[in-house]
């Protein structure tokens, strides 16, 4: 399917001043249903066990990732595109990290939204383009990342970093 094939942004959910949203993390063992997935993110490594991240234009340092769009259905061939969209790479056989549920929407069962995390190598690195999301592309080690990470809290982005880590069954740095 191409690009345009896959329509917009499945419900988007900018940020609004003021609002209180609530977040669970699920680990990685609930997968819930692929229409409820709103975003999908990756820690991509590189060989040498660096984290290949992105500087973003409106928060820094980040992992690439996005929303997910209306008609995608493996959530797997949508954190591909957002990270070769975003850093210019390919990724190597994504694994799920962390299931995150959101009540952006509402608290009700049918109201709750997800953000999925994968973790993979980087099987292809493709010229980096700086775009209208993504300024430059930077492999950083853990503490390098989070040094530098302001997106939101460090200290649950280091948990995703070692779970991440797990996952591909990499220890040390």
């Amino acid at each position: 399917m191409s690009d345009l094939d896959l329509g917009g942004d499945r419900r988007r959910t900018d940020p609004i001043k003021g609002k209180k949203v609530n977040f669970r993390y699920l680990g990685n063992s609930v997968l819930p249903p692929a229409a409820s997935v709103t975003s999908v993110a990756a820690v991509p490594f590189a060989e040498d066990g660096r984290i290949v991240c992105v500087e973003l234009r409106d928060r820094g340092v980040d992992i690439p990732g996005g929303h997910v769009r209306e008609r995608e259905t493996v959530l797997e061939d949508a954190v591909r595109r957002e990270v070769l969209e975003e850093a210019s790479i390919r990724l190597a056989e994504p694994k799920l990290v962390e299931v995150i549920e959101s009540d952006y929407y509402g608290s009700r069962k049918e109201d709750l939204t997800y953000m999925l995390t994968f973790a993979a190598y980087v099987s292809d690195f493709l010229p980096f383009e700086r775009n209208e999301e993504s300024t430059r592309r930077v492999l950083l080690t853990d503490d390098e990342f989070i040094d530098n990470y302001r997106a939101s809290e460090p200290e649950v982005m280091r948990r995703v970093i070692e779970h991440a880590k797990s996952v591909l069954g990499l220890t040390g740095e």
